[in-house]
């Protein structure tokens, strides 16, 4: 299995001069609580999720109106290719204690790999081995 037999193709994205207050709405609108972020040539430079909005704007007191991305998002993500083994993908999750894997082919972001898009196939052993391997300390 690969990669993309597993990824979500439809991702929103969002830009490290974007306004946290837009990209809470836009995380609202499409029932997701992670988005890429690119920079102005439109290459990936980090992620924000709902948690990084409430951890780093939110609980440290700061004006999620005039905060943007830039302020909250993550910077170290990783990367796999649409043709990468699938257990290569949850190999790295594990690995290195995340939830989400960003597809890259050509240079272009084409889906992403979450434990929630692992759980809603049929590979229950698999990721149940995973998110094991993701919450442990």
């Amino acid at each position: 299995m690969k990669a993309a037999e597993a990824m979500n193709r439809s991702v929103v994205s969002c830009a490290e001069s974007d306004p946290i207050e837009l990209v809470a709405q836009r995380m609202r609108d499409s029932h997701v609580g992670f988005l890429p972020v690119r920079d102005e040539d439109g290459r990936i430079t980090g992620a924000i999720t709902d948690r990084d909005i409430t951890v780093r704007i939110i609980a440290e007191g700061k004006d999620y109106k005039t905060s943007k991305v830039g302020d909250a998002m993550t910077r170290e993500v990783y990367f796999c290719s649409s043709t990468d083994p699938l257990k290569e993908v949850e190999d790295l999750m594990a690995r290195r204690k995340i939830q989400r894997v960003m597809v890259i082919d050509d240079g272009t972001l084409v889906g992403v790999v979450s434990l929630s898009d692992l759980s809603k196939k049929e590979w229950g052993f698999r990721v149940a081995r995973t998110l094991q391997a993701v919450s442990s300390s």
